[in-house]
């Protein structure tokens, strides 16, 4: 029983100073998200803008879900919601009263999520998983206001427990599931899923245009891909040369991801993902890498410095809890979550076939905690249609222009960068998701928020809007790598003044 103990000390163990990046990380990539959605905070989360509230609780949102941010619909109760948010994710970032920092920047996220979740991507599923199971983890243990300020806890920076268990398993189980439901010839034998994926204007870079002109490379980088997040997470899990093992699959990753934000416009979805990678780097690569020395060496010196702002920081207090509740809190409850997370994922792999083992009618606690996860990025391979858009808006002088061009006028003919013509990612992913059939309901709501906000400009001048066509420019791209002329598909017709 020791021997599998100890293999599983050192499987599942996780660095302190890996994890105070972790923590580091995660809470700059919130204040850059807060940022992001700040942009479009009107449009996106208040009434006036794509949702408003009782259209989203009455014909969009079937599960129960915390969503602090429907308290109101107003602009100025939501800015003070992201102030609120950016603060005890900066709290979070510098490792003060960081538990409760980051339980608060977790309850946040998931409301926000929740509040419009036609602008959501996999990014966010993974984003407010690794902050939930951060909250059950020692993340201000080291390189924290918190550590400096408190006695220390742990003199080892090796660390294992339940909660460093599930944080490797959520990280393991994105790649996994999404591999299974990639099983598809594109992936595992024509090899051109890459190649598919940088055919899609709305995300390539630059540098993904010059990737795509280089086939044998597409298909390099397809295996590649497919055969890591397969192999990859398994390795993990082997007990012999594991500090070798762990530290190159997460290098592996982390190159992985970089190639991604290269050459795919995916928001944070790359951060995120490499943030996760360097929580998990073992204890064994860290002290590799000389940081004990040089930590050591500059701590006295950067402490001195660092002293005055330490100061404007009061001495957290020290809650202390019975030892129920923190069997409860800390053990079990991570245990329950965990085994609900791997039902779902191996349910995602067929709906039909594994809902009798694990009931749809149990959704309830998943939504509530935000655990739901899908992982079909780009599986079962990447979309085969892309295209651009065009509002075709009749004024009041009977001008016709392009509204989802500013009003300019109307071109058909392809933008030089389809990705440049969304205003962030946040839109692209919301005006993607509507031209999907199974978003058409938000197409309404969308045409009433573009009257609005046009005609709040210009009122009942000659340059009001009276009506529009909302135009997808649809490309195709078939199955010999062809792609198909752009047609012109209509998905709405609206009459602002009807």
């Amino acid at each position: 029983m020791k021997f599998f103990k100890k293999i599983g000390d050192s499987i599942f163990s996780l660095d302190l100073r890996s994890l105070a990046f972790f923590r580091i990380g995660l809470g700059f990539l919130l204040l850059c998200d807060l940022f992001n959605r700040s942009l479009s905070l009107t449009s996106h989360y208040t009434d006036a803008g794509v949702l408003p509230r009782d259209v989203l609780l009455s014909k969009f949102l079937k599960e129960w879900h915390i969503i602090i941010h429907n308290m109101s619909g107003e602009t100025s109760v939501i800015a003070v919601l992201f102030i609120i948010h950016a603060f005890f994710a900066f709290l979070m970032m510098v490792g003060y009263l960081t538990k409760l920092s980051t339980f608060i920047s977790w309850l946040l996220l998931i409301s926000l999520q929740s509040r419009n979740p036609v602008v959501l991507q996999g990014g966010d599923t993974l984003f407010r998983m690794m902050i939930f199971w951060g909250v059950f983890l020692p993340l201000g243990a080291r390189y924290s206001v918190d550590s400096l300020k408190l006695k220390p806890k742990f003199e080892s920076n090796k660390f294992s427990s339940i909660a460093s268990m599930c944080l490797i398993l959520q990280v393991c189980y994105m790649y996994i599931f999404t591999a299974i439901l990639k099983y598809h010839p594109i992936w595992f034998e024509d090899g051109t899923a890459v190649y598919y994926a940088l055919n899609l204007d709305q995300f390539v870079t630059p540098i993904g245009l010059w990737i795509k002109g280089h086939f044998e490379l597409t298909r390099f980088f397809t295996f590649g891909t497919i055969y890591l997040e397969l192999i990859g997470p398994v390795l993990l899990f082997i007990p012999f040369y594991h500090t070798f093992l762990r530290s190159a699959v997460a290098i592996l990753f982390i190159i992985l991801h970089t190639g991604l934000f290269l050459s795919l416009e995916l928001g944070l979805f790359s951060y995120i993902c490499i943030v996760a990678w360097i929580g998990l780097f073992p204890t064994g690569f860290i002290d590799y890498l000389a940081l004990k020395k040089t930590v050591k060496r500059y701590k006295n010196k950067f402490k001195k410095k660092l002293t005055p702002c330490l100061n404007k920081f009061p001495k957290p207090k020290e809650i202390t809890f019975p030892c129920w509740v923190k069997v409860l809190a800390c053990q079990v409850f991570p245990i329950v979550v965990l085994a609900f997370v791997t039902m779902w994922n191996i349910r995602s792999l067929n709906f039909d076939k594994y809902e009798k083992y694990f009931p749809k009618k149990l959704n309830w606690f998943a939504f509530i905690i935000r655990a739901d996860q899908y992982w079909n990025m780009f599986a079962p391979y990447p979309l085969t249609e892309d295209g651009w858009y065009i509002i075709e808006g009749t004024l009041r002088d009977d001008t016709v222009v392009d509204i989802f061009n500013e009003g300019k006028p109307i071109i058909y003919e392809k933008p030089e960068r389809v990705s440049k013509t969304y205003r962030s990612q946040r839109w692209r992913k919301y005006m993607m998701n509507i031209w999907k059939k199974k978003k058409k309901k938000h197409r309404l709501h969308y045409a009433k928020f573009v009257c609005r906000t046009w005609n709040a400009k210009f009122g009942k001048s000659p340059k009001a809007l009276m009506t529009f066509k909302i135009h997808f420019m649809k490309e195709k791209m078939n199955a010999d790598l062809s792609i198909s002329p752009a047609k012109k598909v209509t998905i709405w017709n609206h009459s602002c003044f009807k």
